[in-house]
C-alpha cells in the first residue's frame, strides 16, 4: 500500500448541497496554494454535482480534506472496473486492495453504501450481503449506524453498467463536523457548518472584496441576531482570520490507514496553524431566549480557547494573546436593532430566522420576514447595511424582498434537509 503515496490517486469531492460553484472555488484556491511541495499537478473534471480530482498526490488529498470548508466529504477512488459475474464480487474486492487499508488495525467498523443501476450483477441488496460477508470474512464489522464510542469508516460501492467502482472516505465522519462547539444545538433544522461557510464565501465574493476589508478591519462589525449556538458567526469569522477547518477537527478517517504519513500531517497542521491571521474583526451575537445565549457563552468560550491552544507554538502558548472582539447578548433585533447595530457606520447580517417557527406555523415565517425586511430598511437610512438572510419558502421570501426595498439585492438556490432554501444578499456595492 506504501506504494498509493508515490502514485497518482483519484479523490470525489462533494460538496454542500447546492453549493457546486462555490466548492470548486474552494478545492482550486487549496490546490493553487499547497502547504508543501507535491510530485504532481492536481487536475479537475466537475460533472453531475461532483469535483473529480485526479493526478492527485495522496498527500495533498489530505491537505484538501483539512483545508476544504464548503465540502460535505471527500472520497478515494480505490479501484474500478468490471465485476465479471455475480459470483466475481471477492476477486473484484481483492483487486480493491480495500483490506491493506486496515491490516494493523485489530478493530474496523464500517458504514457500507451500495448503489447498482444495473442489476445484471446483482440487485443493491445482494451486493450488499456479498461485500459484507467479505468484509466480515475478513475481520472489518460491517454496521448501518453510527457508534459514537468508536470511530467508524464510510466505504462505497458504486457499480453502473458496466463499470463497478469503490471509494474510502478520507474523512469518515462528514466535512461539517468541525469540532469547534463545546455544546451542540437541540433545535430543529439548524444550518450545518459547510452550508454557513458557502453562504459566507459566496455573499462576501458577491458584495465585494472592499466590504471585506472593512470587516477585518473592523470598521464594518458582523451583527448575528438569530445566533443558536453560533455556527454563522463562526463560519464567517473563520473565513475572515483564515482559520480553516483542520484547525479544529481531532481525527480524520485517513489517519488510521496503515501506511498513514503521521509526520506529512503533523507539517500541515503546523502550516495550517501558521496561517491564522490576526485581526480587528468585530462579531457580535444575539438571541431573545437566555438559555441559549448561555449555550453560546459557552461556545464562545471554547471557540476561542481552542484557537489560542492550535494557532500558538509550545513556548508561546501561554503569552499568546487571539483577542477575539465577540460579545453574546440576549436581545430581541426584531424591536431593538440598535441593541446590536450601535452606532457603527456601516454593519454586516448575518440572518438565520428561527427554523422552528417557520416550519412548525407554515405561515408564521411571512411575520418574521415582514418584520425583519422593515427593520434592515430602516437601519438602511443611517448607515451602510449589508448582508444575507435564509427564507425556507416563497411566499416568506416575496414578504421579504418587498419590505426591503429599495436595497439592491440577489437570491440563489440550494437545498438544506429536503427544502429549497433562498439566500438573498443585500446591499451589494
Amino acid at each position: 500500500m506504501i506504494t498509493f503515496l508515490a502514485k497518482p490517486q483519484r479523490f470525489i469531492v462533494r460538496p454542500a448541497p447546492g453549493w457546486l460553484d462555490v466548492c470548486h472555488k474552494d478545492v482550486v484556491r487549496i490546490l493553487e496554494s499547497p502547504l508543501q511541495a507535491y510530485k504532481f499537478k492536481p487536475e479537475l473534471d466537475v460533472r453531475q454535482g461532483i469535483i473529480t480530482v485526479s493526478e492527485c498526490d495522496y498527500r495533498q488529498a489530505m491537505e484538501l480534506v483539512l483545508r476544504l470548508a464548503t465540502g460535505h466529504d471527500v472520497e478515494w477512488l480505490l479501484h474500478s472496473g468490471r465485476v465479471s459475474s455475480r459470483d466475481g464480487w471477492a476477486e473484484f474486492l481483492d483487486k480493491s486492495k480495500i483490506l491493506d487499508l486496515w491490516k494493523n488495525s485489530p478493530r474496523v467498523d464500517v458504514n457500507l453504501g451500495v448503489t447498482v443501476s444495473h442489476p445484471v450483477i446483482g440487485t443493491a441488496k445482494s451486493v450488499r450481503e456479498k461485500a459484507t460477508a467479505y468484509l466480515q470474512e475478513n475481520g472489518v464489522t460491517v454496521r448501518t449506524s453510527a457508534d459514537p464510542s468508536s470511530q467508524c469508516h464510510r466505504i462505497r460501492i458504486d457499480s453502473q453498467k458496466n463499470r463497478t467502482q469503490v471509494f474510502v472516505s478520507m474523512a469518515g465522519d462528514p466535512l461539517f463536523k468541525r469540532g469547534y462547539k463545546a455544546v451542540l444545538s437541540g433545535a430543529s433544522a439548524p444550518l450545518a457548518e459547510h452550508l454557513a461557510a458557502a453562504c459566507f464565501s459566496w455573499a462576501l465574493d458577491e458584495i465585494g472584496s472592499e466590504l471585506r476589508k472593512d470587516l477585518i478591519s473592523g470598521a464594518c462589525p458582523i451583527l448575528v441576531p438569530f445566533a443558536g449556538t453560533g455556527t454563522l458567526g463562526f463560519e464567517g469569522m473563520c473565513q475572515l482570520l483564515n482559520v480553516v477547518p483542520g484547525c479544529f477537527r481531532a481525527t480524520y478517517s485517513f489517519e488510521s490507514f496503515s501506511f498513514h504519513p503521521a509526520k506529512t500531517l503533523d507539517v500541515i497542521r503546523m502550516r495550517i496553524r501558521a496561517s491564522y491571521t490576526p485581526s480587528n474583526l468585530k462579531l457580535r451575537f444575539g438571541d431573545t431566549d437566555p438559555a441559549v445565549c448561555k449555550v453560546l457563552d459557552k461556545n464562545i468560550s471554547g471557540f476561542e480557547a481552542r484557537l489560542i491552544e492550535l494557532t500558538a507554538s509550545p513556548k508561546d502558548l501561554n503569552s499568546r494573546d487571539v483577542a477575539l472582539d465577540v460579545t453574546n447578548q440576549v436581545n430581541n433585533f426584531l424591536t431593538n436593532p440598535s441593541g446590536l447595530a450601535c452606532d457603527s457606520k456601516e454593519v454586516f447580517l448575518a440572518l438565520n430566522p428561527p427554523y422552528g417557527d417557520r416550519l412548525a406555523k407554515k405561515t408564521g415565517g411571512q411575520t418574521i420576514y415582514k418584520s425583519l425586511g422593515r427593520v434592515i430598511h430602516d437601519l438602511s437610512k443611517t448607515r451602510s447595511v449589508f448582508g444575507f438572510v435564509l427564507c425556507g419558502d416563497e411566499s416568506s421570501w416575496r414578504i421579504f424582498l418587498s419590505s426591503i426595498r429599495p436595497l439592491k439585492n440577489k437570491t440563489r438556490h440550494f437545498t438544506h434537509g429536503g427544502i429549497d432554501v433562498r439566500l438573498v444578499i443585500f446591499g451589494m456595492r
